[in-house]
């Protein structure tokens, strides 16, 4: 019996393949455990067939593994005789509290070569791990975190050129290596561009737009110097460059354009990079720089809620507000042209802020990217800065100018999230806008919209049309799935995933169920989900209010019928919780990621009450047109009924908008059940989003139903 320690993931290259024999594979990634015995520790690698285990999270950190089958490869490169061990089957036994200081002492066993005891590959010229969950973070401890400022520009007499003389004399760059100094207006993203085919260590870019008062050019940070230097860079830093080349820049068209600078934008790349040359760069303290030299500040373009609808569609802006929703964790898969990557998704989260201008949300839909380990730590009831979004106007869904737009903003490549305090800088607190909204919040009873805050739960925004032709024009990209296709797409969904699926069907059965009350729950330091206190309580505390059965032949049939998807809500991941400060801490441990390692966990047990919202959900469960398969979709009820309803005209979506507020069992929902007659013998357009909740549970939203007979 062995305990896992940590789970580390990255992609396979050619020395990967040579020190493996594994050729034949069609997984562009690697997954490598840590194990111990508790006496001596080793690293393993896992066959390609159980990488959907870790995928699935039925394979996690703290878990006990018995292994069945197991090979040894000898690396014929290396005339040590190092040798790597692939498992190729295992059982998972359960799991045991350990003491994370504990694991630390265990020594490694005795023939471990030093490369095994680093923060590195066992395999493979790769420098750097991914993460379990997305192939856009990278993690490992060679990313530093931060930079020191320097006071000292070095070079005592050396001239600082501008960027209008070197975009002027560039081709003789390599000759007279002129040094820079220029401020950062704008930091993107890392980009990973590592591919199965080549051995590359740090595949990685990253874009910056940096200035002085000769203009603006584009600086890329290549390779090793991202995760050397990419986090003490931030929007402001003053940077002193010395030994770099400078090329034509690479993309036609520029990656950025500084709309708010009155600055010209140079066509040219200056390439930072530790080698041919080694690029020198520095991170200046703002006291060091001569009182000659004169820098653009960065500038901003906060605009409040109110003046959002107004804008055109992509336009990008910054936002401030109070945080009041913070959404779940889903991930959204990536095509990858060169294999199957079992890691490759984007995740993403909802985020609601308020401001002093609008009773409405900035709904905001955020990614997380390279440095997604670097992200602030949000929390309802805080003051929230969010630069660089993209406004989205949802002009899609709309036939007429009368019909509502439902504005939101994403994320770009270039977004920053920063929590609002007294250490963020001093030009963004003189900003009139922030000042306007730090007034605001301190005049308003932030602790009622705190109280009214809620965290996790099913939020789809913006809102699904309710005719087939708005569904059809707002998802024009997006193909029929067939009955026959349901189980391989369901069954296929790895740890969190999320699809959103067109089908036909017909209902056959609708159940009315409330959730209600609090729950218990516990979390230990192995556990990979919150557990409740006694093993007989439910998952779930729900009752069963009404039932009408629309086909009860499909349930008396001899003929055996395939049923998808789960019949009840979970807290956190359909059902959100009301924020309380006492229970962050807890609730932020089931409601991020599974962690890579043991070492990355510092939670005790518990045992506490989290407050769940009371919920009247629907149970609705769904035939194919083609085959006997069964969808069980949920389906959560608003508050703002109006009591001439029908059920067609609830799954529609007409006559009420999607909440997060809470709704109890009322007779308005017995009298609408009663026109649940109505949907039989009725094919329907659904719009369906699938989640995978857990290793087991796939819950699949209903988000809206059309009837399709009566052409509407």
């Amino acid at each position: 019996m062995r305990e896992v320690v940590s789970i580390n993931r990255y992609l396979s290259d050619p020395q990967h393949v040579s020190q493996t024999g594994n050729a034949s594979s069609q997984h562009l990634d690697v997954y490598e455990l840590t194990i111990t015995d508790f006496k001596h520790k080793t690293k393993v690698l896992l066959s390609s067939n159980l990488y959907r285990l870790v995928q699935l999270n039925q394979l996690w950190v703290g878990c006990a593994v018995k292994f069945t089958s197991c090979q040894m490869f000898f690396d014929e490169a290396d005339l040590s005789g190092k040798t790597v061990i692939v498992v190729n089957n295992l059982d998972v036994t359960g799991h045991e509290d350990v003491d994370a200081e504990e694991v630390k002492k265990i020594p490694w066993c005795s023939d471990s070569p030093e490369v095994e005891k680093l923060d590195l590959p066992l395999t493979s010229s790769r420098g750097y791990y991914l993460s379990l969950w997305s192939s856009m973070e990278m993690r490992g401890e060679i990313w530093k975190t931060s930079v020191s400022l320097s006071k000292n520009l070095g070079g005592a007499g050396e001239k600082i050129y501008v960027i209008k003389e070197v975009a002027q004399k560039w081709t003789f760059i390599r000759h007279i290596n002129p040094v820079l100094v220029v401020r950062v207006l704008l930091k993107s993203r890392v980009i990973h561009y590592a591919k199965p085919g080549k051995n590359d260590k740090w595949p990685f870019q990253a874009h910056l737009l940096v200035a002085d008062e000769s203009g603006a050019c584009t600086a890329v940070l290549w390779n090793a110097m991202c995760p050397e230097i990419y986090h003490g860079i931030s929007e402001g830093s003053i940077l002193l460059l010395r030994k770099y080349n400078v090329k034509k820049s690479f993309q036609t068209i520029p990656r950025f354009r500084p709309a708010h600078y009155p600055l010209e934008l140079y066509d040219i790349d200056i390439n930072i990079n530790s080698h041919h040359p080694a690029t020198e760069i520095t991170i200046l303290d703002p006291d060091a720089v001569p009182d000659d030299l004169t820098l653009p500040d960065v500038q901003y373009n906060f605009l409040s809620r109110k003046s959002i609808s107004f804008l055109p569609d992509n336009f990008v802006c910054d936002v401030i507000g109070v945080v009041t929703y913070i959404g779940r964790y889903e991930r959204e898969p990536i095509q990858n042209k060169h294999g199957h990557d079992s890691g490759g998704f984007w995740i993403k989260l909802w985020i609601h802020l308020r401001d002093d201008t609008s009773p409405h949300f900035f709904y905001i839909q955020l990614y997380r990217v390279a440095e997604g380990h670097a992200r602030p730590d949000i929390v309802p009831g805080q003051l929230l800065v969010c630069r660089h979004l993209r406004v989205i106007q949802g002009l899609e869904s709309m036939s007429t100018s009368r019909d509502k737009r439902y504005v939101y903003l994403t994320s770009t490549a270039e977004t920053q999230v920063t929590t609002f305090n007294k250490n963020v800088d001093m030009k963004l607190q003189s900003v009139d806008r922030v000042q306007e909204v730090i007034r605001w919040s301190e005049t308003v009873d932030i602790r009622k919209l705190t109280e009214c805050s809620v965290i996790g739960g099913y939020f789809a925004y913006p809102i699904c049309p309710s005719s087939v032709k708005g569904i059809q024009n707002l998802y024009k990209d997006l193909a029929m799935t067939s009955s026959q296709d349901w189980t391989t797409l369901v069954k296929g969904l790895s740890y969190r995933e999320c699809r959103r699926v067109l089908v036909q069907a017909v209902m056959v059965q609708v159940q009315l169920k409330q959730s209600q009350g609090t729950v218990r729950w516990r979390y230990s330091i192995t556990n990979r989900n919150l557990q409740e206190k006694e093993a007989s309580d439910s998952n779930q505390q729900t009752d069963l209010v009404h039932e009408v059965l629309l086909n009860s032949e499909i349930y008396q049939s001899q003929i055996p019928v395939d049923i998808l998807g789960t019949s009840f809500t979970e807290i956190l991941s359909t059902r959100p919780v009301a924020y309380t400060p006492a229970m962050w801490n807890l609730v932020k441990q089931h409601w991020d990621f599974p962690p890579s390692s043991l070492l990355d966990q510092d939670v005790t047990w518990h045992k506490e009450e989290l407050k769940a919202i009371d919920q009247t959900f629907l149970t609705i469960s769904w035939l194919g047109l083609n085959s006997k398969v069964i969808l069980q979709t949920l389906f959560l009820c608003p508050s703002d009924i109006p009591s001439d309803s029908s059920l067609l005209d609830l799954l529609s979506g007409r006559g009420y908008i999607n909440s997060l507020e809470p709704s109890q069992i009322a007779t308005c929902h017995l009298d609408l059940l009663e026109t649940a007659y109505d949907c039989a013998n009725q094919r329907f357009l659904l719009v369906l989003d699938l989640y995978q909740r857990d290793s087991q549970d796939v819950e699949i939203m209903l988000n809206r139903a059309v009837p399709l007979d009566n052409k509407s």
